[in-house]
């Protein structure tokens, strides 16, 4: 009974705050590990290439992108294209905003169409553009993947 009474008093000497001076400074140092995965976001304002006959014989579609994405410091983030149909013509396209870039459309393999270093909020717009309007008007269901490779 002894030993427990001792381990009371003990204990609760322990936990018993000690009196502090308001001229006393306490500085602890704590270490923080914090690991950010990479996000992305991208909004279209439509998934469908409608092409529409111009006078000078071609036939283009424009389409108009929010791409936004947090990621490591270093890193690129890179905005691609594809038709999810075969196209029986070329089709070409250019991009007016910060990092877009110009290209052909391919079902085999996805185009590139931006390409960014580090996060941040891109805007921009695609056209697309037939050589040949004699397929105009036509439909070309696409997908675009926002990426951090």
């Amino acid at each position: 009974m002894r030993s427990i009474l001792v381990a009371v008093v003990l204990v609760s000497g322990m936990l018993t705050p000690l009196p502090a001076s308001a001229k006393e400074v306490v500085t602890a140092r704590v270490a923080i590990l914090v690991q950010v995965t990479a996000r992305t976001s991208l909004t279209v304002s439509t998934d469908q290439l409608r092409f529409d006959p111009l006078p000078d014989g071609g036939a283009e579609a424009d389409i108009d992108f929010c791409a936004a994405a947090r990621i490591a410091s270093g890193s690129d983030i890179v905005l691609t294209v594809q038709p999810m149909t075969p196209v029986d013509a070329v089709v070409t396209f250019s991009g007016s905003g910060d990092g877009t870039q110009a290209g052909t459309l391919s079902t085999v393999t996805p185009a590139t169409a931006g390409r960014w270093h580090g996060s941040g909020l891109r805007r921009g717009r695609l056209v697309f553009r037939l050589r040949d309007a004699a397929h105009a008007p036509m439909s070309v269901p696409v997908r675009f993947v926002l990426s951090a490779p």
